[in-house]
């Protein structure tokens, strides 16, 4: 067990020389040997071979008892004297480069990532090749100092330094809208989380749903949608059920540390601005179209007073679904603003707060005495956007009367220039 324990310590002399002066890479002797082999001489390689065997050997052999040990150590200790005195001579140097980077993916239980060079290099690295050791969660995203070394299976960093995030201002944005089922993205930041819940919903394929909300959160800023949940619906037409896929997810926008980017946050308008400024617009077309509705009812009044004066009520009913048809109201039921408490979302075109779980599954929704007002069920209708005028499936809610039908006629009127 003594010769084991020796054998092994002078194993890891051989492998720690090898790491810092040669940038070796591998595990083991043996493969360390290997990826820098090319830089040795030949003798030297074969030595430490020998060396490497006999490791293996008593790795597999616990029992295994040697002659001569002393000899074997004195051999040893030559060979790591000779590699020591050729790692230190000029020619044997590897061109070793100060470089600058981004930690952009990291492994914590592998111990080692990689650096996106400010070179446009990755450069791989190990934990203990950090000369200040952080948090293993936290080393994604920092600006690094190091020293960057070529070897037999690419570029290495040595003797990284991790700099503080805010010595790096500049940001790179990702190519393509990204998604997280989560609530963060691997190797991005989050440099505008947008309180807006985007939604989308379409009959033909859980793709074309998730393409509009993509669609939708451009609209507002975003380049990204985290906490993505999926759910399934069920719409009507006549007597004909279909299933409505949807989507949901928070708008919100990332990007990655870059000193060679230019982009900056403060040069992206915020998403809360631009989901408010559309709102504005919404809110503002929505108020233009109820007073085109109500001319036209009070229009239709005034030419068809002497029906109703005789008595022909039933052309009022005839005038609010003319009106309703012809002008129909548009609706922003694809954004939803996120309450505080993060279970609930305001639809600002419904106007009350509509609990998660009606919003995400398939529940039902059965009207329960002493409500004067609810959702009865989900279905299903084509919205015209007003500013895009693109026409899609979307989630709506059919508003029901329950109680004594005091004031039906009114509730009708109220129901027509609202919808």
């Amino acid at each position: 067990m003594e010769q084991f324990n020796d054998i092994w310590k002078i194993s890891r002399e051989f492998e720690k020389v090898l790491d810092r002066k040669f940038g070796a890479q591998g595990k083991g002797l043996h493969s360390k040997l290997s990826s820098v082999q090319r830089e040795l001489p030949k003798e030297l390689v074969l030595r430490i071979r020998k060396i490497a065997d006999i490791r293996n050997k008593t790795m597999h052999e616990r029992d295994i008892e040697f002659s001569d040990f002393k000899a074997f150590k004195q051999e040893a200790k030559k060979a790591y004297l000779a590699l020591r005195s050729y790692s230190s001579a000029p020619n044997a140097t590897p061109d070793i480069k100060k470089k600058d980077g981004i930690i952009h993916a990291y492994m914590a239980e592998k111990k080692y990532g990689f650096i996106h060079g400010d070179d446009g290099q990755s450069y791989f690295f190990h934990y203990r090749d950090l000369l200040n050791c952080l948090s293993d969660n936290s080393l994604e995203g920092h600006p690094v100092h190091f020293e960057a070394i070529l070897t037999q299976k690419g570029y290495r960093a040595k003797n990284c330094t991790v700099l503080a995030k805010e010595t790096v201002n500049t940001y790179r944005m990702p190519d393509d809208f990204l998604f997280s089922k989560s609530n963060k993205f691997k190797s991005w930041e989050i440099i505008d989380a947008g309180a807006w819940e985007v939604h989308g919903s379409s009959q033909e394929s859980p793709d074309s749903a998730k393409q509009l909300l993509k669609d939708h959160a451009r609209r507002i800023g975003a380049n990204a949608a985290r906490n993505l949940n999926y759910y399934k619906t069920t719409g009507t037409e006549g007597n004909y059920r279909f299933t409505i896929h949807n989507f949901k997810a928070q708008a919100v926008r990332v990007g990655r540390r870059d000193r060679a980017a230019h982009a900056q946050p403060d040069d992206f308008p915020a998403i809360n601005v631009l989901a408010q400024t559309l709102l504005k617009e919404h809110k503002a077309h929505r108020r233009k179209k109820r007073a085109i509705k109500l001319s036209v009812f009070f229009a239709g009044i005034a030419l068809l007073l002497p029906s109703l004066l005789n008595g022909y009520l039933f052309i009022l009913p005839v005038i609010l679904i003319l009106a309703s048809v012809f002008i129909p109201m548009p609706k922003l039921d694809w954004l939803n603003e996120l309450s505080e408490q993060g279970n609930h979302s305001l639809n600002p075109d419904l106007g009350w707060n509509a609990p998660s779980s009606i919003l995400s599954s398939d529940t039902d929704t059965t009207v329960h005495p002493g409500q004067s007002r609810a959702v009865s069920h989900l279905t299903s209708h084509r919205v015209t956007d007003p500013i895009s005028n693109m026409t899609d499936f979307h989630l709506g809610t059919q508003g029901i009367l329950t109680g004594s039908p005091t004031n039906v006629q009114g509730y009708m009127l109220h129901q027509a220039f609202e919808d």
